[in-house]
């Protein structure tokens, strides 16, 4: 869901909606636009948005090749409910010029990114404790 909104940064000033969205690989990579000219740095890389997405592909990863020991099956699950963690705290991880920026909603893309973690999370937990 990297190609969706995944943090608003609402802004109304009267009659103009000055609303940003900005996509999970924005968030992650980091995007400059051009203001009177010159190119700006709006946001910049954020090692915590790219593990938010790292850690469910890590996770389907260590799913198909360890789908045989009960044991390590549990990094799946781990990796699972890591990954929906951080991708429902991906406001948080926004970076402008080192720093922090607060007041970002999470939007649609973190939200159904984070829902299916939840749920991959879920089958492989019953998939250990059924077998």
């Amino acid at each position: 869901m990297g190609f969706l909104a995944n943090v608003t940064f609402p802004g109304d000033i009267g009659i103009l909606d000055l609303t940003q969205n900005y996509s999970g690989f924005e968030v992650m990579f980091g995007v400059k636009e051009k203001v009177l000219g010159q190119e700006v740095e709006i946001l910049s890389f954020s090692f915590m948005a790219l593990l938010a997405y790292l850690l469910p592909i890590g996770g389907l990863v260590t799913a198909l090749l360890f789908n045989k020991s009960k044991i390590l099956s549990i990094i799946p699950l781990v990796c699972f409910v890591a990954g929906a963690i951080l991708l429902f705290l991906m406001p948080e991880f926004v970076v402008s010029n080192g720093e922090s920026i607060t007041g970002g909603v999470l939007a649609v893309g973190a939200i159904i990114a984070g829902i299916l973690n939840i749920l991959s999370a879920l089958c492989v937990a019953a998939k250990v404790l059924l077998s």
